[in-house]
């Protein structure tokens, strides 16, 4: 697979007029509709050369999955994936693109049993004589993360800024956090799902750190997981229409919302970095009514 990086960086003049915010655009790395996890995946495919079949797991409209599976396509290998179920019954979005890459999907009632149902099924391919590649949620491993620890370098490290992103299985956050060590860079996480332990998952990630050195707020998850909130869609209007650049109601959304109520509480100054970690295909899930659109 190839990538278009370094993805672009710009400021967001247009909608922050009066504070010094730019956007790193990871949306835009050039493959399967871009993201966070394609980054994730290309260090992912090295590790997994000479497989036959991609495994994954994740969320029904998992942003993940829908890279892993074009990645599977890409290759001319199978791909199989333990979703959060039930079956919804029609494939949109995300699901729709995993289905159109070709790949197979197995849902999976309790999201905690996806990685064993994950792990039995590639004992079974091995038994059958198959070569397949197991990937965590999210891609968030170490080898994952290392692709963020690379995309740290794409930021001037010397000039002082505070880096805000969305955060769920950590490994865009755990790369990063390893990539800016010793620079002056804060790095904040707004949370996107109620998760136990993200921080001590983060440590596991990448060594070298406490919990303690990892800076998540969770005060606009919302309801939950995948649930927009009122001030996320704010937020996907303002920059829609001010810069022209997508966001979604699961991921960017609520960072981005995150964002500007630091910003109006006087928590943030100076330069700031919107790493934008793409998912805009989900957006495509929702109705006008879930979006607080009128409709036509």
């Amino acid at each position: 697979m190839k990538l278009c990086l370094p993805t672009p960086l710009h400021r967001l003049d247009r909608a922050f007029p009066n504070h010094d915010v730019w956007i790193k655009r990871d949306d835009l790395t050039g493959f399967a509709l871009g993201g966070n996890k394609t980054r994730k995946a290309a260090k992912l495919l090295e590790d997994a050369e000479g497989s036959d079949v991609l495994l994954t797991v994740g969320d029904t409209q998992s942003n993940h999955a829908r890279v892993i599976a074009a990645c599977a396509a890409q290759k001319g290998i199978e791909c199989e994936l333990f979703l959060t179920g039930p079956n919804p019954g029609r494939a949109t979005s995300n699901l729709l693109l995993d289905r159109l890459a070709g790949a197979s999907v197995r849902f999976v009632d309790d999201p905690d049993q996806r990685e064993a149902a994950m792990n039995q099924r590639a004992s079974e391919l091995r038994i059958a004589g198959k070569k397949p590649y197991a990937i965590p949620l999210g891609g968030s491993n170490a080898i994952g993360a290392s692709a963020f620890v690379e995309a740290a370098k794409e930021i001037d490290a010397t000039d002082p800024a505070t880096v805000v992103l969305a955060s769920s299985s950590g490994g865009t956050y755990a790369g990063l956090m390893k990539g800016f060590e010793g620079a002056p860079i804060k790095l904040i996480g707004i949370r996107v799902d109620r998760d136990p332990d993200p921080e001590k998952r983060i440590c596991e990630i990448v060594e070298g750190f406490d919990p303690s050195d990892v800076n998540l707020n969770s005060d606009f998850v919302g309801e939950d997981y995948a649930v927009p909130t009122r001030e996320g869609m704010a937020a996907i209007r303002l920059l829609w229409q001010k810069e022209g650049v997508l966001l979604d109601p699961v991921y960017t959304g609520k960072a981005m919302a995150g964002l500007i109520s630091l910003l109006e509480r006087g928590e943030l100054s100076g330069r700031i970095i919107f790493w934008h970690t793409g998912g805009t295909p989900s957006i495509f899930r929702y109705s006008a009514t879930d979006l607080g659109v009128d409709d036509l």
